[in-house]
């Protein structure tokens, strides 16, 4: 079962429709201030995706996805989940797919985390601890 601890966590303006894409990569938008949009690859990736807001349905707090301009909380750092885009092994270094989802790092890749449990299928759940900056 994927568990979390993150810490580091800030909001920010959704740059991009981000529908479906809580627990997927964050990266800074080049293009406006405090935004952020789908990372494509470790050298961008700035932390996951938690919540993208609440909003009240019939009196009743829902977490839901929003889309620009709406407000996405993002985790910097400490233990997460994130949705894979392939299988990923136990303790494998991980970097970020070019959709924004998770993957093992292959050599010269810029890694961001440590996977801390295995899945077998892309779109599973894992956790991992995000350690960036290193290389394979």
């Amino acid at each position: 079962m994927s568990t979390q601890a993150p810490h580091g966590q800030y909001t920010y303006a959704a740059g991009v429709d981000l529908t479906g894409k809580v627990f997927w990569a964050a990266a800074l938008s080049t293009t406006v201030d405090k935004t952020v949009v789908l990372a494509t690859s470790g050298k961008d990736f700035v932390g996951v995706i938690l919540s993208p807001g609440t909003t009240a349905k019939n009196g009743v707090a829902a977490v839901e996805v929003r889309t620009t301009p709406e407000n996405v909380t993002v985790a910097t750092g400490g233990r997460v989940k994130g949705v894979c885009q392939a299988a990923i092994t136990r303790g494998a270094p991980i970097t970020v797919h070019s959709d924004g989802r998770f993957r093992v790092a292959t050599s010269g890749e810029t890694f961001i985390g440590r996977a801390e449990e295995p899945t077998n299928n892309a779109g599973e759940y894992f956790s991992f601890i995000i350690t960036p900056g290193g290389v394979v």
